[in-house]
């Protein structure tokens, strides 16, 4: 990831520091944005670049451990599929 990614991490843990519950939001998808960028540019699965899908596993590690506190089901839920090696169910359902 660019160096962007890299600061919308700091503003993650700055944000969650402050109790700036809202900013940590916003930053965190910031960071999931910017990881789908790059796996939309080098596509890493279909090249099977295989230290570029471990760091980007790493990184969805990351990303559960601060979306724990929002969103815990659907952290679970991630976290899971990591530890399966396999593509969740919806992780967000659509509402009827």
């Amino acid at each position: 990831p660019g160096m962007d990614t890299i600061s919308n991490w700091k503003n993650v843990d700055s944000s969650i520091n402050k109790f700036e519950f809202h900013q940590a939001v916003d930053a965190l998808w910031d960071v999931i944005k910017g990881l789908d960028v790059d796996i939309a540019r080098h596509k890493p699965f279909e090249t099977k670049d295989q230290k570029a899908i471990e760091r980007l596993v790493k990184y969805l590690q990351q990303i559960t451990f601060y979306l724990g506190p929002f969103l815990p089901e659907t952290a679970g839920k991630i976290q899971e599929a990591i530890k399966s090696n396999k593509m969740p169910a919806s992780l967000f359902p659509r509402l009827d």
